[in-house]
């Protein structure tokens, strides 16, 4: 009976192992590419394992099964970089008036740097919870707000947020965009754009990959451009990809060089995953690093963290939470960067260059 159960340890063993190599081929297969985002829970899985195994003395087993523990730790050891965090300041959080957010520098404290404020959420569509995201929001006081699965047809949620953040740009005319963004504060150009080249068929919801895009000014702070995103799942071969591949090259139309940047969004990826490292790495840009989970399907898959905001390298961050889910299968993250001061040039060269670069905005 023991050499039974050793030999059926020594197979679970050896199942593990070849999970987390076959992790590193998602690209082949939409199977291995969701077995790369579970890193961590067959880490905590085979550590158990190895665990039991080398209680029971069987060495070949345990062994099999803390290699399996090793391989997946060291991939998710293999995020981007991270963003660079600002010099000890007190933050800005609490001394906005009037309720509504500002990053000017009259809200800071004396001789601190301007912050920006910047909320993601995916506020789960098709589900009546505007009373409570509209709560959640009013008291974190965003200055941005980035949300996904947004509809036009949020009346209540467009009606809630409309005097602390007035200036919002979303699908009014494609609903099955779902990215929106919402400001406290004005700014200078804004728009949405969708792929439209077909390269790919839409998923079930109609939904093609979009972005949403606004630049954001204030005194002394030079022009930001700020991005929301939402790529699709991988449940489908290379539909992701595609979506990957849409946000890059909408980013490159519409970035003057050397202009700061802010993506945020549901990017439906671990941040170890083949395609936040690919993005990171064509972009340029850093992932502001946190290590809480941001999403859980009550049904199917366990908690894993696919919410994140990237930032370019001359923004710093001063601090990044996960908050409530306010009635979402989402968790919503709030970021508060520290932007980079104004150079000398007009300030009007980056928006126009970008206005130019558009490709389709409705």
């Amino acid at each position: 009976m023991a050499r039974y159960l050793e030999a059926l340890a020594l197979l679970v063993a050896a199942a593990g192992f070849l999970s987390a190599i076959l992790a590193f081929a998602g690209g082949l297969w939409t199977g291995f590419d969701i077995l790369e985002h579970l890193r961590l829970h067959m880490a905590a899985a085979a550590l158990l394992f190895a665990a039991g195994a080398a209680a029971l003395g069987f060495r070949w087993a345990a062994g099999g099964a803390a290699l399996a523990v090793t391989i997946n730790v060291a991939a998710v050891c293999s995020t981007p970089p991270a963003a660079l965090y600002a010099d000890a300041m007190p933050s800005t959080h609490g001394l906005h008036t009037g309720g509504a957010a500002t990053i000017t520098e009259a809200a800071a404290p004396q001789g601190a740097p301007p912050t920006l404020r910047i909320m993601s959420f995916n506020i789960l569509k098709s589900t009546d919870n505007a009373a409570r995201a509209a709560a959640l929001i009013a008291a974190e006081r965003p200055d941005i707000v980035a949300l996904q699965e947004f509809q036009h047809r949020d009346h209540a949620l467009l009606d809630l947020l409309a005097k602390s953040h007035p200036h919002r740009t979303y699908c009014s005319k494609r609903e099955a965009c779902g990215v929106a963004l919402f400001s406290a504060r004005p700014w200078r150009a804004s728009g949405i754009i969708a792929d439209e080249s077909h390269r790919i068929s839409a998923d079930h919801h109609g939904r093609r990959a979009s972005v949403a895009w606004a630049v954001v000014e204030a005194p002394g702070v030079r022009p930001v451009l700020v991005m929301d995103v939402h790529p699709r799942k991988p449940i489908r071969r290379g539909r992701q990809q595609v979506d990957y591949d849409f946000m890059v090259a909408q980013l490159d139309a519409l970035r003057p060089a050397g202009a700061p940047v802010i993506v945020a969004g549901d990017f439906n990826a671990t941040p170890w995953s083949r395609n936040i490292r690919w993005f990171a790495k064509e972009t340029g840009l850093r992932w502001a690093r946190h290590w809480q989970p941001t999403y859980s399907d009550r049904h199917l898959i366990p908690s894993v963290q696919i919410d994140h905001i990237f930032v370019s390298d001359d923004i710093r961050l001063q601090s990044i939470a996960e908050l409530d889910a306010a009635g979402s299968d989402h968790r919503a993250i709030i970021a508060e960067l520290v932007l980079p001061a104004a150079k000398p040039e007009p300030r009007a060269a980056p928006v126009a260059q970008i206005e130019s670069n558009l490709p389709s905005v409705y």
